[in-house]
């Protein structure tokens, strides 16, 4: 990710920063989701599908909170690094994550 969005110092520490907090909130996550396998009773079909239905609950958490912190390094990117991202984007066929890049006083300016 560095060399690709070639980012400056400011957006490798927040990078860093954000992968931190990422590991920390999924791996609290995880835990639960780990609890909830070892614990939750699985007997019958109805407490399997209560189970299936609190797994996916916290799935869904793992990927709001994924989405949420790239959102906020993408938020990080000047406007030659969001189009990069784009581009990326289209040659692999995903929905890019819509943010304002962020003007830097030392970014030189569009022409």
């Amino acid at each position: 990710m560095i060399s690709v969005f070639q980012l400056n110092e400011a957006q490798v520490a927040t990078l860093e920063t954000l992968r931190r907090l990422l590991a920390v909130e999924t791996g609290h996550l995880e835990e639960r989701i780990e609890k909830l396998l070892a614990e939750h009773p699985q007997s019958t079909q109805d407490e399997l599908i209560k189970m299936a239905d609190k797994y996916k609950v916290l799935q869904q958490e793992i990927v709001t909170v994924s989405y949420e912190s790239d959102k906020k390094f993408l938020s990080e990117f000047n406007a030659k690094q969001y189009e990069r991202y784009l581009q990326l984007c289209r040659a692999a066929i995903r929905r890019p994550i819509a943010v304002v890049p962020k003007v830097y006083n030392d970014s030189i300016a569009p022409k």
